[in-house]
């Protein structure tokens, strides 16, 4: 298991987040252990389809990830710890993206007693781009707004919190 770094403005540092991954046939398998004191949900999302627009203000484990082509598009993909989920194509960060209601690529999470693990099954033909490396980064967000934390396997040095930078995305093999 890969532990995920804390962004340097997290308020608390109580919490613990780790990623493991590998390449099964046809797809992507991401596994996350999240060990974390109070889980922050919403139980109002649903857990059909991918149209949460908003989960990510709680708490969720994400995975961004592309084929390495010129479009530099990729596929967030977010699981909260009650299986609700997410997914955006993004074509240019925070200014063109796609909705996506529903994605062959598998998503669920379970609580337990530390705080809650996931597991995304994300299928070759899900992900954007063309050629046979795969690029991206994990990432986490726990907590609530006046002490959210951050966690990603790359993640960025600013003084605030940014997940959508490609460029910080590590190739993470080839398919």
């Amino acid at each position: 298991m890969i532990n995920l770094m804390a962004h340097k403005a997290n308020c608390m540092h109580n919490s613990q987040v780790q990623v493991q991954y590998e390449f099964r046939n046809d797809s992507l398998f991401v596994h996350f252990e999240v060990q974390t004191e109070k889980l922050h949900l919403n139980p109002d999302f649903t857990t059909v389809g991918f149209n949460n627009n908003g989960l990510w203000d709680y708490d969720v484990v994400e995975v961004f990830i592309q084929k390495k082509d010129d479009s530099n598009h990729y596929l967030e993909i977010q699981c909260s710890p009650l299986s609700q989920k997410f997914a955006l194509l993004v074509k240019k960060p925070r200014e063109v993206t796609q909705s996506i209601q529903s994605l062959c690529s598998k998503v669920s999470a379970s609580k337990n007693a530390l705080g809650f693990s996931a597991d995304f099954e994300i299928l070759f033909n899900d992900i954007p781009g063309h050629g046979n490396e795969l690029r991206g980064n994990f990432f986490s967000c726990l907590g609530p707004a006046d002490a959210r934390e951050y966690f990603a396997l790359n993640i960025n040095q600013d003084d605030q919190a940014d997940f959508h930078r490609p460029d910080l995305f590590q190739t993470l093999g080839q398919i």
